[in-house]
């Protein structure tokens, strides 16, 4: 993904679920989506 000037800030409310390594993944995932849906990435 090559998107420049751009900084993306997930933060995550512990609700009591322990996501484990998981959530390095799911990090990933939402940027990822909020990039493509906001037009930095043509990627899907």
């Amino acid at each position: 993904m090559k998107a420049k000037n751009v900084i993306v800030i997930v933060t995550r409310w512990y609700g009591g679920i322990h996501l484990g390594p998981d959530r390095f993944r799911h990090i990933c995932n939402i940027a990822r989506e909020i990039l493509v849906q906001n037009g930095f990435s043509n990627r899907s």
